[in-house]
């Protein structure tokens, strides 16, 4: 498995008017060039996240492509944690008081090592997907950074 192209779709900083303590709603359009893509939010050190209600959804078939995105089951197991040495718990948790809507949200608190949480997708080359989730920070960081991006693959 390869990676063919990558396209980021959100890349947020402090500037990036994220008030602390509110969920703010993203949302962008990603055409998939592969029938395999991966969504990855790539999460920067020194910083606290609440992740919420994540999403790839495909209008015309009119079904959600992310398996466990609302995190309402309390777990973790759709998703991989790449790119660092910690381990889900300890960064990375599903934690109810960290939610958007009333069962559970992601909670990760990052601090030495920067985190990357992705999930593969079944995607149909050239069809276009409405890619979303809603963010919370809930304490001023000093290095705040989230990029989220896209990444076609090829087997």
């Amino acid at each position: 498995m390869d990676v063919a192209h990558t396209r980021v779709l959100f890349s947020l900083n402090k500037k990036s008017n994220i008030d602390n303590y509110q969920y703010i709603y993203y949302s962008s359009e990603y055409t998939a060039l592969s029938d395999l893509s991966i969504v990855t939010f790539s999460i920067s050190t020194n910083s606290k996240y609440y992740l919420d209600d994540i999403s790839v959804y495909d209008p015309i078939l009119n079904i959600e492509l992310i398996s466990g995105g609302s995190f309402s089951s309390g777990t973790m197991d759709s998703f991989c944690l790449c790119g660092s040495d910690v381990s889900w718990g300890d960064i990375v948790k599903p934690a109810s008081f960290a939610s958007h809507t009333p069962d559970y949200g992601c909670q990760i608190d990052v601090l030495l090592s920067p985190v990357k949480i992705s999930q593969v997708i079944d995607t149909l080359s050239s069809r276009q997907y409405n890619v979303s989730f809603w963010i919370n920070v809930p304490v001023a960081t000093k290095d705040f950074s989230l990029i989220v991006y896209m990444s076609s693959v090829v087997i």
